[in-house]
């Protein structure tokens, strides 16, 4: 287009994208914004279930040392082990804050913990999950039935999982499949979504590569 220097904005994957273009032209980048850094010695989604126990490690303790929180959740902790203890899977029915209509959710073990994961991505959404998982305890389940709505739909506006797997399985499954025997499975997350993307990509067959280094 002409321009002698741009200016590069990457979230997430993104951040790769613009660290692959700053090494390869370094003069042509006059600043770069990166949000949520994935670097090339991150391979994805290896690290996934670590880094959602550890942020939700933080909301407990934050929680007990808030007197606000620890009034209102005096046993988040336990709330917590209780809910991630529930028999799924199971079906609730939920009115759909847009078309006003019944839906019906299904709820197992992998879907309500990866959208507690996405939960766990933000400070203002973080912040929900007491009172989500306090109700839910109490057999109210329309607050994480919303919530999963709303994710649901943001998701198929933004992702693409024909785009996600074209990446991912080029980039990460190669190495990913070396690191597949150290489980995850004292997580909330556990080991779904290393299974999820290594079948997957088994599928998707893509062409390995060596993992490269940010310099």
């Amino acid at each position: 287009m002409g321009y002698k220097k741009i200016n590069l904005y990457g979230t997430s994957y993104g951040t790769r994208v613009s660290i692959a273009y700053i090494n390869k032209y370094p003069n042509r980048v006059r600043t770069a914004t990166l949000k949520g850094l994935v670097p090339y010695e991150l391979i994805i989604p290896f690290d996934f279930a670590e880094d959602a126990q550890r942020s939700l490690d933080i909301l407990i303790a934050d929680c007990k040392e808030s007197q606000n929180c620890n009034t209102a959740y005096p046993d988040l902790a336990h709330e917590l082990e209780t809910f991630f203890k529930t028999k799924f899977p199971m079906s609730v029915a939920v009115v759909n804050p847009e078309t006003k209509k019944i839906d019906t959710v299904w709820l197992t073990k992998e879907i309500v913990a990866l959208n507690m994961r996405v939960l766990l991505m933000s400070p203002s959404t973080t912040k929900n999950i007491p009172f989500i998982v306090t109700q839910f305890n109490k057999g109210n389940y329309d607050p994480l039935t919303t919530v999963m709505l709303s994710i649901k739909k943001s998701y198929l506006k933004g992702v693409y999982d024909g785009m996600t797997l074209c990446v991912i399985c080029h980039e990460d499954y190669p190495a990913l499949t070396r690191l597949t025997k150290q489980t995850k499975t004292e997580t909330f997350l556990g080991d779904y979504w290393i299974y999820r993307v290594t079948n997957s990509c088994e599928i998707w067959n893509p062409k390995k590569r060596e993992v490269q280094k940010t310099k």
